[in-house]
């Protein structure tokens, strides 16, 4: 279940991230060295079923389209199965 809903936010996140290279006209070689790395790597953030992507590169990505990743610890009850308390943190807080 836990792996569903990884790779469905990590396809929602291509999704965006897609489209705002779009709206930008950017080809994918652009914007890979735009963000400071290789056309290999943005293929496997724009993959929903690879899981080799930084923190650090999803985040340059976000921020090029005017996007921030925001990363949350969720305690999660063991007992329902459920999430019960939420704790976040905006990405450009330390």
């Amino acid at each position: 279940m836990e792996a569903v809903h990884e790779e469905a936010v990590k396809e929602l996140l291509a999704e965006q991230l897609l489209k705002a290279m779009e709206e930008r006209r950017l080809t994918k070689k652009a914007f890979a060295a735009a963000i400071h790395t290789s056309r290999s790597q943005l293929d496997r953030i724009l993959d929903p079923h690879d899981e080799g992507v930084t923190i650090g590169t999803l985040k340059r990505a976000a921020a090029f389209v005017g996007m921030s990743v925001r990363l949350e610890l969720v305690a999660s009850d063991t007992t329902t199965g459920g999430d019960n308390n939420t704790c976040s943190r905006p990405s450009g807080a330390e």
